[in-house]
């Protein structure tokens, strides 16, 4: 490959000659004639076809030719893109498309669309062409005449049809296409517009003219109409036909190119008629295509005629073993009526004309004898085009006819008379099925036990399939039971092994009795033992084809049983809680003693483990403490709770919880940045604070450690390699200060910051089984600096050389290598303990986001203040105020205020005063009633500002719109719609002002009837109609108001409060449910109370008060605790009916948080009101599977907040000295004020209380306020990120969940048999608990759950998919910032910031912002470049009083700068405390310039720029009289400048400054003329010497992108005079010397010539870089490159991957070839990766081999994987270096030759 470069100084024409060595046996370039030599399609040079060629779709046209034809670089940047060189033509000139030489010999011209139907084109050669060099086109006599270029006809297709008549008379129900086979379609009705799809874009101009309909109609008219919005599909709804808008005919529109085009008619066509809309023979429809060449069209008909569209028999059956896949299955048919019914016409009248029968001789022909059947109803289903016809009669696989008799007097939606119709259809057999009861959730049923059926367990079963035998079996289970065995069957639910083998020979069986093919319903019992308290139920069925037997059957467990059970799992604390009730006791004791509570821990294909076992005691709950807590939640299993009460009972939870990873993290963590916004270049400050959990939740300090920082993905985010940071974590503080540079070339996004520490390990106490669970931490290797030192080098070192993803792995990422430190390989052969820093060993324990982009930095801000709250008819005021990061006030600005409320909306001007304030008022008084804004709306409010260095400032405010200042939320303590039930009204009044809830404000509380509501009836109007009232106060915990609601019905409750304005601001809430909202969704469960506390956070040692609404009584249980401590129980025996209040201490179980379980177990209701439900009246409908007597069991869990104070004070000041001035000009309110180049004292006073703290350390962080705002960050509160959070997630399990409604089982059954009976075919839901969703069957009457059944007996309307156009997809329009410009005095210099310093600093430090172009004096010049994002970061450490200070020279950019300090402490032990404080540092100078100049300029620009000047004031308000020069300094002494001012004499501006307006822009012209940079440099100076000086870099560059230009050509291998391929290879030299001494000729060299024609350019503007290459080099490399970006994305080597990056060194080095730095390091990651792939015994391996932490071991050599390794790595290696390969000695590392055999005659032999 070589490469030249050119100094292009004007517009020169090249011949580029290329040497390429090959094989000379082709000739020389001189000597080749200009001819095509292929083209596409081929039959344009093919000399068989003699006159067309066929084209389609966007197929191009191209032709090669035999030499260059133009000069590379001809064609570039003309309008005409031929290069002067025509190479065809077309004779359709008009066809749009795009011509281009793709390179010097190859032409191409690209259709922008598809080829025009019915093309009339004809494609010639340019027998004028001559190449670049004048080298006439030969073409051959084929060639030489024109082709004819032809597509495919225009084909015109229906998409539908739309009508809104037709969708109205059916509801939505037609259908244009769908009907009876004999039905002329597609239906057109009178106000059809009918939508016709083209294969191509037809002109509607054109096609109006052209289109006939056929017949012809007297006085028929088609129009036509470009679609206005896309079609729905072909099945119409009412609202889809009217979204589709048609624009009206006007002669204007119809001259534009459509493929979908609305047709509409202006006369009806005849009924039943069919018609063609043609495109005749000859018509022409588009300007770019030639004429129809026949008649094109299809067919329209007028409306069919009123018959019910029977569908057709078409599969005739020939015997009764077959099967109709489309049969009907229900005695309720469903109808299609395709014109609905005139409004005149009943259904009645309708079902008068049905006639159905069954066929008794279905087989026959003719069919004989039809038993006619009796229509029982004909009903119109909820849309009028659907009729639903029941006959009760029809039975499983029968044939019927159904036949509508005809009737002038039954008329259709369109006035149409009824029709005949008639048409026979099948019925589906009736199914198979063995079915017991079903339960949700489960697979348990627990039963009181008077609640087992008389009878026995119900078992329905029709029929068996051949070869299959279905039974029940039932086992009883006692005492004698091993419960392991039960848990290990019901957990593992298979029974492939048999029941008998584990439980005995069951106590009762049951089976089938169906035979095959049999319809009769048997409803079996299996009895059960009463006396037993559980049973195991196994059904199903077995099949015996061959003689072998498979069995699917399903387990169920069936428990009686008086008593109820609650498991509570902390994962954390890895204990159970279980406490059992008595669900029978009425008065008796409410808690259960003496139950064993067993708990199991079960995983998938492993016995069960019993993990331990508790009695319950006198309170009735008992605790188990699982064993494992180090261990994972899928190590241990999941627990299962097996129950025994005293008398026998037993009760099985399978769903106990997980036992997950809800544990206590070791570490608690957090990053503190300078700043969110890095720009490119810049480095960002990160302050890391760690603490340590200990055994008892409690913080401390950690231990000195080494620690990392990840930023994820990588800068350039190439590849998946994150970028690590290595520190030290302090142990003194647990702190850790470093800095992270962020490279120039970085890709601007957002990046994620970790802080990765070293995971804890089990200490050996702990392993001994202490049983705290917490953990030790992993110590340095070695004590002293030396071990954590050692420990980041070790790191360093692996991550470079490691394969190329950071992922966990099978092990290969966590090898330790056998390392060589002063950079050798590193190849990894052993496993050491976590040092790569990945996620085998170390964790995340703290994260922070940063963004990297690159814009420019305000110079000013805008605030805006309004209101949160304003009435909707008074003005609103607003006030806002301009500031200058320049240090001055900005006076007298202008700027626009725009307003809407609603759809009132306005403007105005406001113009600020001398302080930059300024205020306006939003009129909304007076605003007309039709446009005013209401109570709800809210006022938006924009203010635009153009500041001062012209860029433009935007603020928004939002103001919420409410007739009163305060606003209501109403609540209820049980949200219940159930009569009878007491609630309390909860209102929460809020403050519109600060939107803060307000405390005791009186409330007046309504309940009130809704007017509509009517009273149920047996109850008196007075009853229902009463009003209750009360009074309580905002917020109360315990209201002592009451209220109920009395009735079914709706009932509004309504809160008032009386507001500082003396109006009621008022609240409603609807409650209540009518009868018929009842009887759609009926009672199945109990509202659940709600837990409230009597506050949102406690101390430690206090008692927290909990409330909840009881309606019935019964006895509280309360578990509370946190992650670290034992949970804590509480019971109460006994709590009344009504409001229940409980109360806990707040102890040490709940420091950093703890979780409050509270249940309420109600036991089963007394049946002294059979028809009451718990002695409530007036109850609504209530599903027949729940039982609102059953017992009641409640779970309420609420999180408990509790104190934790970590806070220190910490006071900011600022000083320029040490003398009392100074310290009172320090402490000011308002931000300080310093010149640039002074010393400025920082001072943080840290105390806690009064005391002051000594040894805290202080870190200082100095931010331009106008980098910082760029993405605010404001100043973190480091005590709430140590905030303990040891609240625990508790799982709650009860068995009343399993509870079987007593009469449920006989209900469904009873119903279900009831109903087979009536539809055989119904699908079985035998579910005897209440559903979630919806209804349950058994809940709904027979007539509307059986209706829903419906099989249709007609065609019904189609709902097809849309297509094409139709489709519109929805547009998400994703919006992406990218790096917006950015000043240039962003740039970071990493060289000029002051190092940090460590703990060990000194208390009192001195820091300055020095370096290049920071710091110096005051009057030194300033430079743009080298300014400084953040030009302090330092560690100090407070003295004895409490102080710690640091001086911090100012830099040289003016602006604002954020001060901040944080502090961190020891106070009381190993507990850290935290503070943090901040002040503003304003950096000015009497007279100060800031840029106005743009970030770049290009070649040729002329532009206006230049600077802001600003005086300040110090109290003397004087004028300012300055000169303000520039000057434009070139980069080097002597060199010409690339930017010119205009004219010396505009060198130099005098201007005047006054307290009234402080700052003026100065603006300069200027020419940019040549490419460079150079150094603007300005200066100002008044008379008493005060000046400020300002160099800006600004680039020239040149006037547009750099312009590539490129084409190709073949290069053919020569043969020798064998005929064999040339062997040898020879240097040019050798070439040069064989040619001299008459040499072969197969081996000379062959000459290639290319033209080359420069675009124009302006001189001086550019270089030309060219490159020539030649074989596969490009290719490669380009694979090479495309194969490291798939592996940077791997999470583990591969084998292949691996291998060709390993070789492609070698590669390379045939051509050769030097890597690049990644080419190198891939290569070597690949080596290191081959190490770990290579096995001992099986050679190569695709994957990694198992670390333990994946059960996969590799089980053989990959035979193919191998010879593929061998044959590429002989392919890269030399002869001498095969023969290594292939014969290597014993210490080779890698052997593959030798392999396999195969492997040998691949590479040695081949």
């Amino acid at each position: 490959m070589s490469v030249s470069i050119i100094r292009v100084d004007a517009m020169v024409p090249l011949i580029l000659t290329c040497l390429v060595w090959a094989s000379a046996a082709a000739p020389l370039l001189p000597a080749l004639k200009l001819k095509p030599l292929v083209s596409s399609p081929v039959e344009l040079l093919n000399c068989a076809v003699k006159d067309t060629v066929p084209v389609e779709g966007q197929q191009a046209l191209t032709v090669v030719f035999s030499r260059p034809v133009i000069a590379l670089g001809a064609d570039f940047g003309k309008e005409d893109t031929y290069g002067g060189k025509i190479p065809f033509s077309l004779s359709c000139s008009k066809l749009p498309g795009r011509f281009r030489w793709v390179t010097t010999n190859i032409a191409r011209f690209d259709p922008e669309t598809s080829w025009p139907t019915d093309l009339d084109c004809t494609f010639s050669f340019n027998s004028n062409l001559t190449s670049f060099d004048g080298v006439p086109l030969e073409l051959e006599s084929c060639a030489s005449t024109a082709k004819r270029l032809t597509t495919a006809p225009l084909t015109m297709q229906l998409t539908t049809v739309i009508s809104e008549a037709a969708s109205n008379v059916t509801e939505s129900v037609w259908s244009p296409t769908t009907g009876m086979p004999d039905d002329e379609l597609p239906e057109v009705p009178k106000d059809a517009r009918i939508i016709l799809g083209f294969n191509n874009p037809v002109n509607l101009e054109m096609l109006q003219a052209a289109l006939e309909l056929r017949p012809k109609v007297p006085g028929m008219e088609v129009k036509v109409n470009r679609c206005a919005s896309p079609p729905p599909p072909n099945f119409i709804s009412a609202h889809s036909a009217r979204s589709i808008q048609s624009s009206m005919q006007d002669p204007a529109t119809l001259n534009q190119d459509d493929t979908c085009v609305e047709v509409t008619l202006s006369k009806p066509l005849e009924v039943a008629t069919a018609y063609q809309l043609l495109l005749p023979a000859g018509s022409s429809y588009n300007a770019l295509c030639g004429p129809v060449a026949k008649d094109t069209g299809l067919q329209l008909a007028g409306l069919r005629s009123f018959r019910l569209p029977i569908r057709a028999d078409f599969q005739m059956l020939k015997g009764s073993n077959e099967q109709a896949w489309d049969a009907v299955s229900s005695p309720y048919l469903l109808g299609w009526l395709p014109h609905g019914l005139s409004a005149d016409t009943s259904v009645d009248q309708f079902a008068a004309q049905l006639r159905i029968c069954e066929l008794l001789n279905p087989f026959s022909k003719p069919p004989g004898v039809c038993k006619s059947l009796k229509v029982a109803s004909v009903t119109v289903r909820d849309k009028k085009g659907l009729v639903t016809i029941h006959v009760p009669d029809i039975m499983p696989q029968r044939k019927y006819l159904l036949r509508v008799l005809p009737s002038d007097a039954i008329l259709d939606g369109f006035g149409l008379p009824l029709q005949e119709s008639k048409g026979a259809f099948w019925t589906q057999s009736a199914r198979p099925f063995f079915q017991g009861p079903a339960f949700f959730p489960g697979f348990v049923a627990v039963l009181t036990p008077s609640a087992l059926p008389a009878l026995g367990w119900p078992y329905l079963a029709r029929g068996q399939l051949p070869d299959t035998t279905c039974s029940a079996s039932v086992w009883h289970i006692d005492e004698q039971t091993d419960l392991a065995t039960l848990v290990q069957i019901m957990s593992s639910q298979r029974v492939q092994n048999g029941l008998v083998d584990q439980l005995g020979a069951p106590a009762s069986v049951v089976q089938s009795p169906g035979e095959v093919g049999s319809e009769d319903v048997t409803m079996m019992h299996l009895a059960l033992d009463t006396r037993k308290k559980a049973h195991i139920v196994s059904y199903g069925c077995s099949q015996t084809p061959g003689g072998y037997r498979q069995r699917s059957a399903s387990l169920q467990l069936l428990l009686q049983a008086d008593i109820a059970a609650s498991i509570i799992l902390s994962p954390n604390s890895r204990e159970i809680i279980a406490w059992v009730t008595d669900t029978s006791a009425v008065a008796g004791e409410p808690v259960v003693q003496g139950a064993t509570v067993h708990i199991f821990l079960t995983r998938y294909q492993v016995p069960p483990r019993l993990a331990g076992t508790c009695v319950t005691n006198a309170d009735g709950w008992c605790r188990v403490a699982l064993e494992g807590t180090g261990a994972s939640g899928y190590e241990l299993g999941r627990p299962v709770a097996v129950v025994v009460g005293p008398q026998g009972d037993l009760l099985y939870l399978q769903k106990v919880g997980w036992l997950g990873q809800d544990i206590v993290k070791p570490y608690q963590a957090t990053l503190v940045l300078d700043r969110l916004m890095v720009r490119p270049g810049d480095t960002l400050h990160v302050q890391a604070l760690v603490q340590k959990h200990d055994a008892k939740g409690k913080l401390e300090m950690p231990s000195r450690q080494a620690a990392t920082l990840r930023v994820s993905p990588s800068w350039d985010q190439t590849s998946n390699e994150p970028v690590y940071v290595d520190s030290e974590l302090s142990a003194e503080h647990g702190t850790l200060h470093t800095r992270i540079a962020v490279p120039p070339t970085a890709t601007p996004g957002t990046y994620s910051i970790q802080l990765l520490l070293d995971k804890p390990v089990k200490s050996s106490t702990s392993a001994a089984g202490n049983e705290d669970g917490f953990v030790e931490h992993i110590e340095s290797t070695a004590d002293g600096a030396t071990g954590v030192e050692e420990i980041l080098q070790v790191r360093r070192a692996l991550r470079q050389a490691r394969p190329l993803s950071d992922k966990p792995t099978r092990g290969w990422t966590s090898a330790l290598a056998a390392r060589d430190l002063d950079g050798g390989a590193v190849y990894p052969t052993s496993r050491p303990r976590n040092l790569l820093g990945l996620r085998q060993g170390m964790m995340s324990v703290a994260f922070a986001t940063i963004t990297v982009a690159d814009p420019r930095p305000p110079t000013a801000d805008l605030t805006l203040e309004a209101p949160t709250w304003a009435k909707p008819d008074a003005p609103v005021q607003c006030k806002l105020r301009a500031v200058s990061y320049l240090g001055s006030q900005v006076a007298q600005a202008s700027m626009r205020v725009t307003w809407n409320a609603g759809t009132a909306q306005g403007s105005l001007d406001v113009v600020t005063d001398d302080e930059g304030l300024g205020s306006f008022i939003v009129p909304l008084q007076g605003i007309p009633s039709g446009k005013a804004p209401a109570t709800g709306d809210t006022l938006f409010v924009t203010v635009e500002w153009i500041g001062p260095t012209r860029e433009r400032i935007v603020r928004n405010s939002e103001t919420r719109l409410d007739a009163y200042s305060v606003r209501l939320n109403v609540g209820r303590s049980l949200d219940t719609d159930l009569p009878g039930i007491y609630f309390s009204p909860l209102v929460e009044v809020f403050n519109n002002k600060d939107n803060l809830a307000m405390k005791g404000v009186p409330v007046s509380v309504t309940l009130a009837p809704v007017l509509q509501n009517s009273p149920p009836e047996g109850s008196t109007p007075a009853d229902c109609r009463r009003v209750q009232e009360c009074s309580i106060g905002s917020g109360e915990w315990l209201p002592q108001c009451r209220m109920v609601l009395p009735c079914l019905g709706w009932y509004e409750l309504k809160a008032c409060a009386t507001d500082g304005l003396n109006a009621n601001a008022c609240s409603l809430l609807k409650v209540g449910r009518n009868a018929s909202e009842w009887a759609e969704e009926p009672l199945k469960a109990f509202d659940v109370p709600q837990l409230r506390a009597n506050a949102s956070r406690f101390e430690l040692g206090t008692v927290a008060g909990f409330a909840f609404e009881n309606p019935w009584g019964g006895s509280v249980f309360v578990v509370w605790g946190n992650k670290v401590q034992p949970l804590k129980t509480r019971l109460i025996s006994k709590v009344e009916p009504g409001h229940s209040q409980i109360s806990i201490p707040a102890g040490a179980e709940c420091m950093g948080g703890c979780t409050v379980m509270v249940l309420l177990a109600s036991p089963q209701a007394s049946d002294s009101c059979p028809e009451c439900c718990r002695n409530l009246k007036n109850v609504p409908e209530i599903s027949r599977l729940f039982d609102c007597r059953s017992p009641i069991l409640h779970s309420m869990q609420t999180r408990l907040e509790v104190v934790q104070e970590r806070s220190i004070s910490v006071t900011l000041s600022i000083g320029k000295g040490t003398d009392s001035e100074d310290a009172r000009w320090a402490r000011r309110a308002d931000a300080a004020v310093a010149a640039p180049g002074e010393d400025v004292s920082l001072c943080a006073e840290v105390q806690m209380g009064n005391e002051a703290i000594q040894d805290a350390e202080v870190t200082f962080i100095a931010v331009d306020k106008a980098v910082l705002d760029l993405l605010p960050l404001p100043l973190q509160n480091l005590a709430s990120a140590f905030q303990l959070d040891l609240a625990p997630r508790l799982s709650h399990a009860t068995s009343e969940i399993s509870r079987v409604h007593p009469g449920a089982v006989e209900t469904v059954f009873r119903t279900l048999v009831h109903r087979l009976g009536l539809i055989p075919w119904l699908p079985l839901d035998t579910t005897v608990t209440p559903s979630s969703r919806g209804l349950s069957p058994v809940d709904e009457a027979d007539e509307a759950f059986l209706s829903r059944q419906a099989s249709a007996v007609t065609y019904m309307p189609r709902y097809d998919r849309c297509f094409g156009r139709f489709c519109q997809p929805l547009l998400m329009e994703a919006a992406f910032s990218a790096a917006g410009e950015a000043e240039e005095f962003m740039t970071m210099d990493a060289a000029a910031e002051p190092k940090a310093t460590g703990a060990a600093g000194n208390e009192n430090a001195r820091t300055t912002a020095g370096g290049r172009g920071e710091g110096g004096t005051s009057n030194s010049p300033r430079m743009a470049s080298n300014f400084v994002a953040t030009p302090l970061f330092h560690v100090v450490r407070t003295t004895t009083n409490g102080t710690g200070t640091a001086t911090f020279t100012i830099p040289s950019k003016l602006g604002t700068y954020v001060i901040r300090a944080y502090a961190v402490a020891k106070a009381g032990g190993q507990e850290a405390k935290y503070g943090q404080a901040e002040r503003e540092l304003v950096v000015r100078r009497k007279l100060s310039l800031s840029a106005s100049l743009p970030r770049i300029v290009r070649m040729g620009d002329t532009f206006l720029a230049g600077v802001i000047v600003t005086a300040v004031n110090e109290g003397d308000n004087r004028d300012f009289d300055a000169i303000v020069s520039c000057e434009v300094m070139p980069p080097a002494s002597g060199s010409n400048s690339s930017i010119m001012l205009s004219s010396d004499k505009d060198a130099k501006f005098q201007i005047k400054l006054t307290p009234e307006q402080p700052q003026q822009e100065v603006r300069f012209a200027f020419a940019a003329v040549a490419l460079g940079t150079d150094m603007i440099r300005f200066h100002v100076e008044d008379a008493d010497g005060a000046s400020d000086t300002l160099l800006v870099p600004l680039p020239c560059l040149a006037p547009q992108q750099p312009v590539h230009i490129a084409t190709s050509f073949a290069v053919r291998p020569g043969f020798n005079r064998t005929g064999d391929a040339a062997q040898t290879q020879q240097s040019p030299s050798e070439v040069q010397q064989s040619g001299a001494q008459g040499g072969s000729a197969s081996q000379a060299a062959q000459t290639h010539t290319e033209g080359l024609q420069l675009p124009s350019a302006v001189p001086g503007s550019g270089v030309l870089h060219l490159v020539a290459g030649v074989g596969h080099l490009p290719s490669i490399v380009s694979s090479y490159e495309s194969i490291a970006q798939s592996v940077a994305g791997q999470s583990y080597p591969r084998g292949r991957t691996s291998l060709v990056l390993a070789t492609m060194p070698l590669v390379m080095r045939q051509y050769q070839q030097q890597l690049s730095p990644s080419q190198s390091a891939n290569a070597s990651t690949a080596a290191a990766s081959l190490a770990l792939l290579t096995h001992e015994r099986f050679g190569l391996l695709e994957f990694p081999p198992d670390d333990g932490l994946w059960n996969e071991r590799p089980e053989g050599a990959d035979v193919l994987l191998n010879a593929w390794a061998s044959w590429v790595t002989c392919k890269a290696l030399s002869p001498a270096e095969r023969k290594l390969v292939c014969f290597p000695p014993r210490q080779a590392p890698y052997i593959f030759c030798t392999m396999h055999s195969y492997h040998y005659l691949h590479c040695c032999q081949g």
